[in-house]
């Protein structure tokens, strides 16, 4: 199975996590569930 986000999706990710962006928006944008996104650290 290959990873849901790339390791720079997944940088993307922390960096709209910063700005404070909802995470269901984020996932909204990377078309992966709400809790993918709440993973990536």
């Amino acid at each position: 199975m290959t990873p849901a986000l790339t390791p720079d999706q997944k940088a993307e990710v922390l960096r709209l996590k910063s700005e404070g962006r909802a995470v269901k928006d984020i996932a909204a944008m990377f078309k992966v569930s709400p809790a993918t996104v709440k993973r990536v650290t």
